[in-house]
């Protein structure tokens, strides 16, 4: 494997998440990547999802559906 190539690198990425909380729908069906060695940045207003989005890719917030 050629270490110099992007698939190398470890990137992050949701696939069709979705996390409900409490019966509240708090990411739906949501589709992100984020390649190696890149800053991404994500907004919204509070309590639109990014703690949870980014909780779900690190592993701290189980997935309903989809794969982290």
């Amino acid at each position: 494997m050629n270490p110099d190539s992007p698939s190398h690198y470890a990137g992050m990425s949701l696939r069709d998440a979705t996390v409900e909380r409490d019966g509240c729908m708090v990411l739906r069906n949501v589709a992100f990547d984020s390649g190696a060695a890149t800053l991404t940045g994500v907004f919204g207003r509070n309590g639109a999802g990014q703690s949870t989005m980014f909780n779900a890719i690190a592993g701290l917030q189980s997935v309903h559906q989809g794969r982290a």
